[in-house]
């Protein structure tokens, strides 16, 4: 295996569009001849929240026209709608009429968020310890507040930085999360 981490490993690039990457000059935001711009992060967490679609609140649902919109990339020769009010779909015939019966079933994006990092030191030690796993370390620390991750870097690091959970600088940080809330002074 031969990995070209210059090449290979990069997280941002341009490419024409035949997918040939294009050299860019750091300074300037768009090389000539880009068509495509390239991102990865792989330090990002991303948690994406989903409505159900119920068919019951479908079939209680009016579909006022003005919440009707149509839906595109479906077959050839077929189309399709959805009510932006309770989520049902219909599909037909290009020259049918619409069903009556209206779908009510998956679901529909409703928030993506994204958490970023840049201490991996922390995180490989947090697994190494033991104590979690590499999804369940970059989970906790992707979501912990700024006391949070502190403590974690100051346990993890052997106190080489952050500070002490219930310490004097972890009581003053004005700041919280679900890992934090009920917490009271030790």
């Amino acid at each position: 295996m031969k990995i070209d981490k210059e090449k290979d490993l990069k997280t941002l690039w341009y490419e024409d569009e035949n997918g040939n990457v294009i050299p860019n000059d750091e300074e300037y935001c768009e090389p000539a001849g880009a068509v495509y711009q390239v991102s990865r992060f792989p330090k990002s967490l991303t948690t994406t929240h989903l409505k159900l679609i119920k068919q019951e609140d479908v079939d209680k649902c009016k579909h006022p026209r003005k919440y009707i919109v149509p839906t595109y990339g479906w077959i050839d020769g077929i189309v399709g709608r959805e009510c932006k009010l309770c989520h049902g779909t219909q599909t037909k015939k290009k020259w049918h009429l619409w069903p009556k019966k209206w779908n009510g079933s998956g679901a529909r994006e409703v928030m993506v968020g994204h958490s970023t990092w840049n201490d991996e030191k922390t995180i490989l030690a947090m697994v190494n310890s033991g104590d979690f796993t590499l999804s369940e370390a970059i989970i906790v620390y992707a979501e912990s507040c700024e006391r949070c991750v502190n403590a974690l870097v100051h346990k993890y690091t052997n106190g080489e930085d952050g500070y002490a959970e219930y310490s004097e600088e972890w009581q003053k940080c004005n700041t919280c999360c679900k890992f934090c809330k009920d917490e009271t002074d030790q």
